[in-house]
C-alpha cells in the first residue's frame, strides 16, 4: 500500500509573520485529490522509518511505501 504525506507549514500572525507556528505532516492515499485521513497527523521533523512504523500500528497494515509530494 503506498501513502502520500505533504509537510504543510502555518505561520504565526501579523507582528510575528516571520516565525513558524506549526510544522506537521499529512497523510492521503491519493496522490492528485489530496485528501488527509483523519486522525493521522504527525510531526515533521521524525524519520522515515517512524513515519512508516506510525502509520502500520494506526492502519494496521503490515506493508507500507510511503512517498513525499511537495
Amino acid at each position: 500500500m503506498t501513502i502520500y504525506y505533504k509537510v504543510i507549514i502555518k505561520w504565526q500572525k501579523y507582528p510575528m509573520n516571520d516565525c513558524i507556528d506549526k510544522k506537521y505532516c499529512l497523510f492521503s492515499y491519493s496522490k492528485r485529490k489530496f485528501k488527509a485521513i483523519e486522525g493521522l497527523e504527525m510531526d515533521s521533523n521524525t524519520s522515515i522509518q517512524e513515519k512508516i512504523d506510525y502509520l502500520k500500528l494506526k492502519l494496521k497494515v503490515r506493508k507500507i511505501q510511503i512517498e513525499k509530494i511537495k
